[in-house]
């Protein structure tokens, strides 16, 4: 009945469990003894926390790239299992986020890049959304050794998604959902503020750019929408990068303005009005193509400033303007009071964002005034809101002229519109010729609204401004 001395008990053990004992005491020893010489800054405890994960996923690892597609998916799952929980598809509460997000640089990162390419559907699919959960959930750039992590990521995922999404349709990733994986990866890295290292290679924005483009044109809807969400990060986060090829953004986002649902034209809208501005502002001198730097990147030295202006007036007239005017008159209540939004966010985009908008703010707030005028009770509040915002705005940072016939009791809209009145005129006569009755109509509503907030001398003022003597009685 004695009770056995410890070393009787141990020789007692099953022997695969002193062995299993031994084998853990090893690694814990090994890894104790590594020095892992491409995370500089990791702390000691988390290097060795991820050493004694390796060796339980080193066989999974290795199916990766296993010529076999089954060998491939079912180590990706098992990997997966490791890493998140599995119903939720969180971060897995095993391990700490340090922990996870270590090692997912040294170890998983390469791997998973690859199968963004697998001939395996659910391979590319899984990998993207591991990739894509680190990012957002994982991956913090405050932590310990992980303040490059997006970067180092940013400047080899890019150029792999844009072999994905951003080539030729026919040579494309054939599945949609997994088209709208890649771009909403895009989106989440951007959002990223480290990310702009990365964007300062050329090679790097261009494939960014190129994605993103590319994207605009996809038939699938929430793509379209995902990009106008990419442009949003992109013009914040790389401006330059942005401008780059603003242009052919341009060109591609308004195309989508005439998409058969209103959600898409809404958040294309929104899209629009940041990128615009950033694209009406010339880089800074000495900027890189992320942002502020060194020197200047090619295109930026090979086009002269006049040119970049008149590109950037060509593309406001032909493009940028027209597509305006359609979602003046949209069939849905939304996308007109987005754009009313966007419209004002335009007029009160100088000085403090760009001045080359300014040849331009006639014609948009003709547009605001017209959905003053709007049949929609909300749609008229959030203009008539919007007018009086500008006008706050531009008397107050804008050199704005004196009206004649004033006699300082007026409001700041009227004042403001009264201003802009000799501008605004000769376009509005034009158009109530138009051959359609819709913007015949349109541009008579338009007119009363500025008649009726220009009431009394300064309207009398400024159409003889507009019409060189008496054109108050034609007009």
């Amino acid at each position: 009945g004695a009770e056995l001395p410890p070393e009787r008990l141990r020789r007692t053990e099953p022997r695969a469990q002193r062995l299993k004992s031994h084998q853990e005491t090893t690694l814990t020893m090994a890894a104790s003894m590594l020095i892992v010489e491409d995370e500089e800054g990791v702390p000691r405890e988390v290097a060795v926390a991820v050493q004694q994960i390796v060796p339980k996923i080193q066989r999974d690892l290795n199916c990766l790239a296993d010529p076999d597609r089954q060998t491939r998916r079912k180590g990706l799952l098992r990997l997966k299992g490791v890493v998140l929980e599995g119903k939720s598809g969180k971060p897995s509460s095993a391990y700490p986020k340090e922990v996870l997000a270590s090692l997912f640089t040294q170890h998983l990162q390469g791997p998973l890049l690859k199968l963004f390419a697998d001939a395996s559907e659910n391979c590319r699919e899984t990998s993207l959304q591991l990739v894509h959960t680190f990012v957002s959930l994982v991956l913090d750039e405050t932590a310990a050794g992980q303040g490059s992590c997006f970067a180092r990521l940013g400047a080899v995922a890019f150029p792999a998604v844009a072999k994905r999404i951003g080539v030729n349709q026919a040579e494309a990733e054939p599945t949609e959902e997994i088209r709208l994986l890649h771009i909403r990866l895009v989106t989440t890295l951007l959002m990223k503020p480290s990310v702009v290292t990365a964007l300062e290679n050329e090679s790097v924005s261009h494939a960014v750019n190129q994605s993103i483009a590319k994207s605009l044109l996809d038939s699938f809807p929430d793509i379209k929408r995902e990009c106008a969400a990419s442009i949003r990060a992109l013009v914040k986060t790389a401006p330059n990068v942005a401008r780059a090829e603003g242009d052919v953004l341009l060109r591609n986002l308004v195309a989508n303005l005439g998409h058969q649902h209103s959600k898409t034209r809404q958040l294309t809208l929104q899209g629009l009005g940041q990128l615009v501005v950033c694209y009406a502002e010339p880089p800074a001198a000495g900027a890189t193509s992320a942002g502020a730097g060194a020197a200047p990147t090619d295109a930026a030295e090979a086009m002269e400033p006049a040119d970049r202006t008149s590109l950037f007036n060509k593309l406001m007239d032909d493009v940028v303007i027209p597509g305006l005017h359609k979602c003046v008159v949209d069939h849905s209540a939304q996308v007109r009071h987005t754009i009313a939004r966007m419209l004002s966010f335009l007029l009160r985009a100088r000085p403090e964002k760009t001045s080359a908008l300014e040849k331009f703010e006639p014609t948009l707030l003709t547009m605001l005034v017209t959905l003053s005028t709007d049949l929609t009770d909300e749609v008229t509040g959030v203009a008539e809101d919007c007018l009086a915002a500008v006008a706050t705005h531009c008397l107050t940072n804008n050199n704005v002229a004196a009206v004649a016939g004033a006699t300082g009791n007026e409001t700041e809209l009227t004042r403001y519109v009264g201003s802009m009145v000799p501008q605004m005129i000769p376009a509005l006569i034009s158009t109530t010729g138009h051959w359609t009755v819709t913007e015949r109509c349109k541009a008579l509503d338009t007119l009363a609204a500025v008649i009726k907030v220009c009431d009394g001398g300064v309207w009398d003022a400024a159409t003889k401004m507009a019409f060189g003597g008496g054109g108050g009685a034609a007009a």
